[in-house]
């Protein structure tokens, strides 16, 4: 019988520095982690404009091609709805690279970046946001217990709770099903590595179905391509990039299955996957990938410089996947039928997105926190003036630590029909000023025709001053 827990280590660690490989030993097996950095880490969280990618912005071509900085690590937690506080996250961190920034929060990387111009120091970024969410879903039900207007709809939350171990076992007979109706060549499942592809088609990756005759296919595509695996990167960690997969895809390396993103309501984020380094040794190696498309388009939907396999101690370059790859189409979703219904589907519930994308994060001892919210509570001004300090407090505690938190002041926009609750809300975020705390101002800098304003870098610096120390 297996036993799942969780303990931590307390180590000495050195003064803000690195790389470092720390080793762990149990009785004759040792885990080795590379490329380790010692720094502060800071948490972005709040909706669409803490979301923000650099990509999405207009002219921001030359910060990203500049976004090369090996000290700077970036993390972003997967989206996730959840009626319990879960014990952990998808995400991975990675290296700053004009790549990676591209597909990371503008809000967050100028912040970053400006923090260590001054501190010249390691530094972490964790980025956990869900455009279009209000402040009640990112906070826990302690934190929750002096607004009675709450009770009714947590309730229900939690009556919710009780559905997902069943949840869990639909989309389990699902997921079985769709497996029995892969493509078997004798005996061999598509993912193994001797099976014999030669049958299928070719494409050129990234392969959108919207572009190709695929645009009116809902169903299972299934892709393979052979890696030339360099000898000198035998036994080392890999990082393997896909770009973004419309809907759900499961990944095998060699064989092994080595992620998947099988949840719905991801299907515009960029995958990025390790593989082991137990798994990588020199010569061909075959890659292979089941893509799901629930509805609509499907594929890989980004550009072919986001598809690269690459060791994550960082020789330059990688080896780039966009190329011709094998491919056949699996089940139709006529056949599969719908993937089960989750109960709990909606990001505006209070505590779900606490539960789902704050408390995995615990007890992770962060710098600080920065916060861009409030749009999406503007009409309940005179709540969010009680509610947002409340949220704030509640992390804390959570965290216990006293956390400077800083947050941006939503920017003008025109919204219809405005009888000056954007100036109310405004007003109650200046009532979270408080010790460890600021606000940035925007405006100054904001659009009144687009609600996503494109200046994410007038107001980074405005905090790193008094952070020096």
């Amino acid at each position: 019988m297996l036993f799942r827990s969780r303990f931590s280590v307390l180590l000495p660690t050195p003064a803000a520095s690195g790389p470092y490989e720390v080793a762990v030993t149990a009785g004759k097996d040792t885990q080795t982690l590379h490329d380790v950095l010692v720094g502060d880490v800071w948490l972005g969280s709040g909706q669409s404009n803490m979301e923000w990618k650099c990509g999405w912005l207009a002219n921001c071509e030359k910060d990203i091609a500049k976004a090369t900085h090996p000290t700077i690590r970036l993390f972003t937690v997967r989206q996730r709805i959840s009626a319990i506080p879960v014990d952990d996250v998808v995400g991975a961190w990675q290296e700053c690279t004009p790549a990676n920034v591209k597909e990371f929060s503008a809000t967050a990387y100028f912040f970053g970046r400006s923090l260590q111009e001054v501190r010249q120091q390691p530094l972490g970024l964790v980025v956990s946001a869900w455009g279009g969410t209000i402040c009640e879903a990112w906070t826990s039900e302690p934190g929750l217990k002096d607004f009675p207007e709450f009770t009714g709809a947590i309730g229900n939350v939690q009556r919710s709770a009780a559905d997902t171990r069943s949840f869990a076992e639909r989309a389990a007979g699902w997921w079985q099903k769709l497996a029995q109706l892969d493509p078997v060549v004798g005996g061999q499942r598509p993912e193994a590595a001797e099976f014999d592809d030669s049958a299928w088609s070719e494409v050129d990756m990234p392969h959108n179905w919207s572009k190709d005759k695929l645009s009116a296919f809902d169903g299972v595509g299934w892709y393979r391509t052979k890696v030339a695996v360099p000898a000198a990167w035998a036994g080392k960690e890999l990082s393997l990039s896909l770009g973004a997969i419309d809907d759900l895809d499961t990944v095998w390396f060699g064989g092994e299955r080595i992620g998947a993103t099988e949840e719905p309501g991801h299907w515009n984020e960029a995958r990025h996957y390790r593989i082991p380094g137990r798994l990588v040794r020199g010569g061909e190696t075959v890659l292979a990938v089941r893509v799901v498309d629930t509805a609509g388009g499907g594929g890989f939907i980004s550009d072919a410089e986001t598809l690269r396999l690459t060791p994550v101690q960082g020789e330059a370059g990688g080896i780039g996947l966009a190329r011709k790859w094998r491919f056949t189409k699996g089940a139709a979703m006529g056949a599969l039928g719908a993937m089960p219904p989750s109960q709990l589907d909606n990001p505006n519930e209070p505590t779900v997105l606490w539960n789902g994308m704050i408390a995995p994060l615990l007890p992770f001892p962060f710098r600080g926190t920065l916060w861009y919210q409030g749009e999406s509570n503007r009409e309940r001004a005179e709540q969010y003036g009680r509610l947002f300090p409340a949220m704030i407090q509640d992390w804390r505690r959570a965290f216990a630590s006293e956390l400077p938190f800083y947050f941006v002041q939503i920017a003008p926009y025109g919204y219809g029909n405005d009888k000056g609750e954007l100036f109310d809300l405004r007003l109650a975020q200046t009532r979270a000023m408080g010790p460890q705390t600021g606000m940035a101002v925007t405006t100054d800098i904001g659009d009144a025709r687009n609600i996503h304003p494109n200046d994410k870098q007038s107001r980074s610096e405005e905090h790193t001053s008094e952070l020096q120390s």
